[in-house]
């Protein structure tokens, strides 16, 4: 009995030690001058650990951030949020990450370098928090004492930092695309805003018997009516350049030709109004990375001279921002808890069909959630049903899903729907 028992506890423990082999390092300076850049690096150990994981860490207004060594990540950084994301993580044992920190010259005082670590583990998605770095910012001497401010009470527009390339202003249409639901066509427009910052819309004619719903609009007023689909902004987004999507769907149900759009990017240069006409790609533009964007905004810049016309602004009755549109209708769900499961997470509308080409993995559901675009398949009432669905998803060629949770409708915790619902965890 008692080698019985020794036995089992060295598997719990075994079992203890491996959900837990990940830990996340920040080797960082502990003082640095404002305006003066430092180098920061954070090391993971991860083990055997593999598929999606993501780190974010939160910045003050003062601080800027930029890339040098990402191990194989998609690196953003906008807003004061740093989102550095793995599809599918390298098999290095251990990765080291390395970003370039500044500090706005009119500032100094203390901050705290934190953050979470996120990922996927026996199909349960895990976290943990990075260990917090306190780090002391020393005043710029090249900056008059009455202009520095405390870093966490600065609230203006970064200084410091070398000065971003302005890409030229520039629109480009994706070729559209059926989405996953096969009901309608999936339209991307990448917009590069130059040095424009206020006022100004794009206009897509749609042909007649379609009708236009926004996905993403980037804050922008969108509205259909009479055959275009407008998306207009008062104040453009910070991004230099960035993406809006909408679907279009025949009146007279399903069509198996993509409809031909022609559209236009029209904005506001010295006081005058110019135009620049939107430029179909035959290219996945929804899921390329920023490189990819930089390389297609520089290298083919608008053909067409601007054309001068009047802008006129409509003035909605009430000024709201839609809310994204899924990529399908989701399935009916009842009140109460549901699980499914996610397949896929990214900062912008991926084109499923493409990304997943050759996988048999069935109708997918898009929602966004923490700033995120998240894809589920299936939904289930039982904790069971969603992991062997797994396990079908796995043999389509499938490696990095794991199970969600809903209440209502609301994500939440799988352990908490379990709790909730009195059903039981299994591996």
């Amino acid at each position: 009995m008692r080698y019985i028992i020794s036995v089992l506890f060295l598997v719990f423990s075994a079992m203890f030690i491996n959900a837990q082999d990940v830990n996340v390092n920040i080797n960082s300076p502990s003082e640095i001058t404002a305006g003066e850049p430092a180098i920061i690096e954070i090391v993971i150990s991860k083990g055997s650990l593999n598929g999606f994981a993501r780190l974010q860490q939160p910045f003050p207004a003062a601080i800027n951030v930029k890339a040098i060594e990402s191990a194989g990540a998609d690196f953003s950084f906008s807003d004061g949020k740093l989102n550095i994301i793995w599809l599918n993580l390298p098999s290095k044992r251990e990765l080291s990450l390395k970003y370039e920190l500044v500090a706005d010259a009119r500032v100094e005082g203390d901050f705290s370098l934190e953050g979470k670590f996120s990922y996927i583990y026996e199909s349960e998605r895990e976290e943990i928090s990075v260990d917090p770095q306190n780090i002391h910012i020393n005043p710029s001497d090249q900056v008059s004492a009455d202009l520095i401010v405390d870093v966490m009470a600065f609230t203006g527009d970064f200084q410091g930092a070398e000065k971003a390339v302005v890409l030229p202003v520039a629109a480009y249409r994706e070729a559209p695309y059926i989405s996953p639901s096969s009901d309608g066509w999936i339209v991307n427009v990448l917009v590069s805003k130059g040095g424009i910052s206020k006022l100004a819309r794009v206009e897509e004619d749609i042909p007649g018997g379609y009708m236009a719903e926004a996905i993403e609009t980037k804050d922008a007023i969108f509205s259909f009516k009479g055959g275009v689909a407008k998306f207009l902004w008062m104040t453009l987004p910070p991004e230099a350049y960035f993406l809006i999507s909408y679907e279009i769907k025949s009146e007279g149900g399903s069509s198996d030709e993509a409809p031909g759009i022609k559209g236009m990017f029209s904005y506001m240069e010295d006081d005058n109004v110019k135009s620049i006409p939107i430029v179909q790609k035959d290219a996945a533009i929804g899921s390329m990375s920023d490189e990819e964007f930089v390389a297609l905004i520089s290298g083919s810049a608008p053909a067409t001279k601007p054309v001068q016309k009047p802008l006129i602004v409509d003035k909605p009755a009430k000024k709201t921002k839609p809310a994204p549109k899924p990529v399908q209708p989701k399935a009916p769900v009842s009140e109460g808890i549901v699980f499914k499961v996610q397949v896929l997470a990214s900062n912008i509308v991926i084109n499923t069909d493409r990304y997943f080409a050759g996988k048999d993995i069935g109708r997918l559901e898009m929602e966004k959630h923490d700033g995120m675009y998240k894809y589920t398949s299936g939904s289930y009432k039982y904790y069971k049903d969603a992991r062997s669905h797994i396990t079908e998803l796995m043999n389509a060629g499938l490696q990095d899903a794991f199970v969600t949770a809903y209440k209502d409708g609301r994500r939440i915790e799988v352990k908490e729907a379990l709790r909730l619902s009195r059903q039981k965890w299994f591996e």
